[in-house]
């Protein structure tokens, strides 16, 4: 059987849990790959999705809500003219609600059907000023270890074809978090519009712009600008060199870890690249 994951992530969680879950169903007698979504133009997807037996999307879940490039790909989907089994699953910090399920009916009627659905606790990414602190490295890698195991057991239940359909918080939680959610993040409001710059630190080394997953960001000479459609996955944020980017006007404070990915070779370029 053929599987190909399609993921979005936005620091590196979502890669993490999606190459393992790729590797983990190769192991078990699959043949097994994981693809950012920001590496295809929407003319490689079609050939995928044929090539597959099954498909698998992967995605941070943000306020019980998929991130906007996740929704645009399942949008674009092909049609399909038979059922093409899918998998789909969510890394969260704490709990999702129905991550795994916000796009169950948009799926169904394009031909997916959703035969296998999980939500995995990763590591907190969110390093911004105003939220938690990030996690220490010692609690970082408990918690790579636990999610590491959910995932090798969800990849068993999918190699036997066992029912493995996992609800986080349920549809009310999800529900309750994802109305205000979409209120206070929609397109053109002020929260997309809650990063910039110190340019005091800033080196003018381009890479917030470089690794931008929506090309929110572009660079008027030397400082970066940055538009009204930041989407908030805290990329460009978590992996400026000198912590120069800002969030509602202020500075990360240099004291203050910045969560960089769940291993040190991480680097954001590498969505980009297939």
């Amino acid at each position: 059987m053929r599987i190909i994951i399609f993921y979005f992530s936005g620091t590196g969680n979502t890669k993490w849990a999606s190459d393992r879950l790729a590797k983990a169903l190769t192991a078990g007698g699959a043949e097994a790959e994981s693809i950012s979504i920001e590496a295809l133009s929407r003319n490689d997807v079609p050939a995928l999705v044929t090539s597959a037996d099954m498909v698998g999307l992967a995605y941070p879940i943000y306020g019980s809500d998929l991130p906007d490039p996740m929704k645009a790909f399942i949008e674009a989907l092909p049609q399909q003219a038979e059922i093409k089994p899918t998998i789909v699953f969510c890394t969260q910090m704490i709990f999702s609600g129905d991550g795994a399920f916000v796009y169950r009916k948009v799926l169904k009627q394009k031909g997916y059907k959703t035969l296998y659905t999980e939500h995995f606790d990763m590591p907190n990414n969110i390093s911004l000023w105003s939220f938690l602190n990030v996690y220490s490295e010692k609690h970082q890698q408990r918690c790579l270890k636990r999610a590491g195991k959910s995932i090798d057991c969800f990849a068993r239940d999918i190699a036997k074809g066992r029912k493995h359909v996992h609800i986080r918080g349920g549809y009310l939680l999800g529900i309750m978090q994802r109305a205000p959610y979409r209120k206070l993040f929609a397109p053109g409001s002020p929260a997309r519009d809650s990063l910039g710059v110190d340019e005091k630190r800033c080196i003018s080394c381009e890479r917030c712009a470089r690794i931008c997953p929506v090309n929110n960001i572009i660079m008027r000479g030397k400082t970066p600008e940055w538009q009204k459609d930041c989407i908030l996955c805290t990329r460009c944020y978590n992996f400026c060199p000198t912590s120069a980017i800002t969030y509602t006007g202020k500075s990360h404070p240099l004291t203050k870890p910045l969560y960089t990915g769940p291993e040190k070779t991480f680097k954001p370029e590498y969505l980009k690249k297939r």
